[in-house]
């Protein structure tokens, strides 16, 4: 146990205070780095290098000790000055420790680096004073088996660096005091200096700003090791100078990340830029280093500045050079990795001390900042109870990241465990919040939907299977010109059909921000078509980045890549599957590798998603994941919908909750209550303002339009060809279990929630559009309703019907309730049309079309399909509304004799009353097509 009392410098904006540095005011909630004497060095009219500083560095520190303190039954006292200086803070936190039993090690201050370059008279160093001074009060009150530092900041430990060629190392009477056991660092070094694109420097080092390698590298080498940027224009331009000591050949006493040599060398100062003949206190490898912090920001290019933090209300606040200040866990993860694995290294690295037989960097000591201990996810959540909570985003924090998953580490485990020896996952850069497979599965059947969701590449490659992150470069190739096949032509292009192209995205996952519930993410993108795709992962994210996935990978898709189709010369026999091809100026990505000699390949562009190097955003634990309301439940017994391949085995059931709590598990009371399937997305229910009037079928109604309002969800218009094909369509009730359903293609925003629809295509599916009742429940028919599975023996008879959600019982007090009657309406044949009657010869004849519930839109075919397992009709003659006369027919066509007809109704009508419907050997008579035809 360490403790590291921490200076926070709490001045606000117009503060008003004079400021050190010349401006007009302090600067706002500055780094304690920033406190100094008063005008700072290098600042006109400074005190520096006066006995005025030494005055101003006294008074910061102040005069209290040790006796001023008493401990007594874990109680401490002050009976010192009435003073608030530096010396009374660490030493009261110096008795705290004491009073709680002790502890392992102590730092007396850390990063003052502007207060301990001030220097005094005749060019001493007075806050290093003080701090030898403190160091031996606070050993008073440790005792000595408490270990004593000081932590310095990275730019700070080795030396001052005044100007004119001078090299002080002004810390080294700090670090040989007696008082003090270890060289404390806050460790906070650039390993790497990337920028967008390829025009850099690096860029031809490394595959990107995370590889480990070149991380790694830079712990002794790159900015601070061989070279450095005197001027922000030189950082800009990368103008490198190199870090030579051309006068003594000691290099190392530049660079500040070359801990080995400043620790295992002796210090000689060079006052004016003269090298000292005698050394200073220093003995070289007398002390171990600890590295108090180290550490690095969780965003876009955090190594190559990881000192600097993004803090709106601090006047530090900065993202790193060149970053683009988007989030990425990886980048701090891979930081964190090259330093750890750094300094736990061979001897080379790491060297044993001959002088207190131990490494040099004390492993056990390197604490990396910032573990927070207040709980998460409420911090940083809680923005009611703690205000930092935004910061935790873009900052050091490793609450919510440490426990993250690379998901190299998930499918290497996979194959290792499907006995998969030859697999390669060096190239996958993805991380997820957890992955989830609860029950035994195949290898691939385990990791074909978590490489789906992420984009990741599963390459055939010459060594085994390579696993690839989405935008991880492979080897380069360029091909002047491909082989002429025997015949064809030599590239086959082709481009996916807009149609085919999906509108919707959606992707099941596992909430990591609502108690682990499924949840459901949609993104709807630029097509106008039906088509919707669907994903399923058990993977744990919170809503915004499920979304965020499914946008990324919507996008893919509307690029609409084309593919291409060639072969190979014998000079490209190197390609594998995943390497880029340079054609005609154009990269393309092999994707499948066939032949001989003569390969042929197929080829897609580069991917345009980038890899996933963030894991989920904490939401606070509260009440209010759990719906406020019991679940709102439809059944539709719908006809099928002209998509569907047959029966549904059940009836459509659609749900609604506010707020939705992920998923809706659904119950049938069968001798207890039986899961039977669930809800992943909530329906977008409504009801009309105001009535529908009857409207034509077949064609588009131009001229009516209804008005909704919805529970939740929206509408958008769609082009009409989306229409036709089967997309926005409206189930509304008629009353009595029946339906009519109404497609439209214009959604106009009328208020909130409410739409006017207008461009209607009425009566589809075989429905009547008879007309609803203003207040009549309305249903889009989407992804979001299932279909709830009934056994044969369940039709015909009313069900108990439970919705809960997920992961509650179908008793709880949550559940909503619904009595369902499914009668296999999906079965029912659908009515008859073109019913004509003719009188010739003293006869009266009636004929008709059937039509089908399957398959009904091939237009090529020359007629449509039966759908049933025999052709029958059912025709009823009606008086008044009642059948005199029923019949069952073979065929669509029914003859009867005048007289006949008029015996049977009292006379020859003038119209004659009928219905007819087709037969289903399963169900009985479909929908009956009603009709007076006159004579």
């Amino acid at each position: 146990m360490t403790l590291y009392p921490f200076i926070l410098m709490d001045i606000p904006a117009g503060n008003g205070l004079p400021d050190p540095w010349g401006e007009a005011e302090q600067a706002v909630f500055p780094w304690r780095g920033r406190i100094s004497c008063h005008p700072a060095p290098g600042v006109g009219g400074t005190v520096d290098e006066s006995v005025a500083a030494q005055a101003q560095v006294a008074d910061f520190f102040g005069t209290a000790a040790a006796g001023d303190y008493a401990v007594s039954g874990g109680a401490v006292s002050y009976s010192g000055p009435a003073e608030w200086g530096l010396n009374r803070f660490i030493l009261h936190c110096a008795a705290l420790a004491q009073a709680a039993g002790g502890v392992d090690g102590f730092l007396i201050g850390s990063e003052l680096v502007g207060l301990t370059t001030v220097r005094g008279a005749g060019g001493s160093y007075p806050a290093v004073a003080a701090l030898q001074g403190l160091a031996a009060e606070a050993r008073v009150l440790l005792g000595p088996g408490c270990a004593i530092s000081y932590a310095a900041d990275w730019s700070e430990y080795s030396g001052h660096q005044p100007g004119g060629g001078a090299r002080l190392f002004h810390l080294d009477p700090l670090w040989s005091d007696a008082n003090i056991d270890a060289v404390a660092i806050d460790w906070y070094v650039p390993l790497s200096d990337w920028r967008d694109g390829e025009a850099h420097l690096d860029a031809a080092l490394a595959s990107g700003p995370h590889d480990r390698d070149y991380l790694a590298s830079n712990m002794t080498a790159g900015e601070g090791f061989d070279w450095y940027y005197a001027s922000q224009a030189d950082r800009e331009a990368q103008i490198r100078t190199p870090i030579i000591d051309g006068a003594y050949g000691e290099d190392w006493v530049w660079r500040y990340k070359d801990l080995v040599s400043w620790w295992s060398q002796p210090h000689h100062d060079r006052p004016g830029g003269v090298r000292s003949a005698t050394p200073t206190e220093w003995v070289p490898q007398s002390k171990p280093v600890w590295l108090t912090e180290v550490g690095c920001p969780a965003v876009d290019k955090g190594g190559n500045q990881p000192n600097v933090f993004v803090d709106p209300k601090s006047s530090e606040s900065h993202l790193p050079w060149f970053s683009g200040g988007s989030r990425d866990d990886l980048v701090q993860r891979r930081y964190l990795e090259a330093m750890l694995g750094h300094w736990s290294g061979d001897l080379a690295v790491n060297p044993v001390s001959s002088v207190y037989d131990g490494p040099m960097v004390a492993t056990d000591r390197i604490h990396v900042w910032a573990w927070d201990a207040r709980p998460w996810p409420d911090f940083p959540a809680r923005s009611d109870a703690w205000s930092d909570g935004a910061n935790w985003t873009l900052g050091h924090w490793l609450n919510g990241r440490a426990g993250q998953v690379p998901v190299a580490a998930i499918v290497a485990e996979t194959c290792a465990a499907a006995g998969l020896a030859a697999f390669d996952v060096s190239a996958v850069d993805d991380l997820v919040s957890g992955y989830v497979l609860p029950q035994p599965v195949t290898a691939r059947a385990a990791l074909e939907p978590l490489i789906e969701v992420l984009g990741i590449d599963a390459l055939p490659r010459a060594a085994g299977l390579c696993f690839a992150s989405a935008d991880t470069p492979m080897a380069q190739h360029h091909l002047t010109e491909p082989v002429q096949p025997g015949h064809g032509a030599a590239i086959e292009r082709l481009d996916p059909p807009v149609f085919d192209m999906p509108r919707e995205l959606s992707l099941d996952f596992i909430d990591d921000a609502a108690e682990y519930r499924p949840g459901h993410a949609v993104a709807r993108g630029l097509f106008e078509t039906v088509q919707a795709a669907a994903l399923s992962a058990p993977v744990l994210a919170d809503p915004h980045l499920a979304r965020r996935w499914c946008l990324d990978a919507l996008a893919e898709l509307e690029a609409r890549p084309a593919r291409l189709s060639l072969h190979l010369p014998p000079s490209a026999l190197a390609l594998e599957a995943g390497d880029g091809l340079s054609l005609d100026g154009e990269v393309w990505r092999a994707e499948t590798l066939d032949g001989g000699a003569t390969r042929q390949t197929g080829l897609r562009p580069p991917r345009l998603r980038a890899g996933v190097w963030q894991g989920s955003t904490a939401a606070a634990n509260t009440p209010a994941l759990q719906p406020s309301a019991q679940p709102q439940l439809i059944a539709l017994d719908l006809p099928l919908d002209g998509r569907e391949a047959g029966p549904r085995g059940g009836v459509l059931l659609a749900g609604f909750a506010d707020p939705w709590p992920g998923a809706l598990d659904v119950f049938v009371e069968a001798g207890g209550w039986e899961r039977r399937c669930q809800l992943r997305r909530p329906a977008r229910i409504g009801v009309l303002l105001g009535d529908l009037a009857p409207g034509p079928v077949g064609y588009w109604d131009e001229a009516a339009s209804v008005e909704i309002e919805l529970s939740g969800g929206e509408l958008a218009s769609l082009a009409r060809e989306a229409v036709l094909n089967g997309a926005n369509r409206l189930a509304v009730s008629l009353g009595d279990d029946a339906w009519e359903v109404v497609q439209f293609a214009n959604a106009e925003l009328t208020g909130e929630r409410r739409y006017r629809l207008s461009t209607l295509l009425r009566g589809q599916g075989g429905t009547l559009a008879d007309g609803a009742l203003a207040g009549a429940v309305c249903v889009l028919l989407d992804e979001a309703l299932a279909v709830l599975p009934l056994a044969g023996h369940e039709f015909g008879n009313a069900l108990d019907v439970r919705a809960v959600a997920a992961g509650l019982a179908a008793d709880d007090g949550q559940a909503g309730s619904l009595a369902v009657t499914g009668e296999e309406r999906d079965l029912w044949p659908l009515a008859p049309v073109h019913v004509q009657a003719r009188r010739s010869d003293g006869m009266v004849t009636i004929n008709w079309l059937r039509r089908t519930r399957i398959g009904g839109d091939d237009w090529r075919a020359a007629d449509v399909p039966l759908g049933e397992l025999a052709e029958s009709y059912r025709l009823e003659i009606l008086l008044d509304d009642m059948p005199v006369l029923g019949t069952e027919l073979a065929e669509p066509e029914w003859s009867i004799t005048e007289a006949d007809l008029t015996t049977l109704v009292g006379g020859l009508p003038d119209a004659l009353e009928l219905r007819i419907a087709q037969i289903s050997a399963q169900t009985g008579p479909g929908r009956w097509a009603r009709c007076s035809l006159p004579l």
